[in-house]
């Protein structure tokens, strides 16, 4: 199965190539739109070409994980969250891709908890 390529929204580029089996996101492969949207919620955006359609989500970090207490108050962190888009081909996910923002290398916890009622 795949993970998402994109060349931007705008132009509407999505590919599949492949990816380990292991990655956050991969249970979500196969399950049916309707399953997803039944308990992910509406995606954000929904961008729909002849073969394909993405689901693109966004989570945001909550307020406390955004900040710490030291000293006489609190300090601010930084602001974090997670876009997750799925390819759906034939009514199902092929293909999954958890984006964290704005440090791309961060856990993509954000992403995981839109889905958590979807996979067992």
């Amino acid at each position: 199965m795949g993970l998402i390529g994109l060349c931007g929204l705008a132009a509407g580029c999505i590919y599949s190539i492949s990816t380990p089996a292991n990655l956050p996101g991969q249970a979500l492969v196969g399950l049916p739109v309707e399953q997803v949207r039944a308990c992910a919620g509406n995606p954000l955006r929904e961008v729909s070409r002849p073969a394909s359609t993405m689901l693109v989500y966004y989570r945001e970090a909550a307020m406390f994980e955004e900040s710490f207490f030291g000293g006489k108050g609190s300090k601010p962190g930084y602001h974090h969250g997670c876009w997750a888009t799925l390819l759906v081909e034939n009514g199902r996910v092929t293909g999954v891709e958890f984006r964290p923002v704005p440090d791309p290398d961060a856990d993509t916890h954000e992403c995981q908890e839109i889905f958590v009622a979807c996979v067992p």
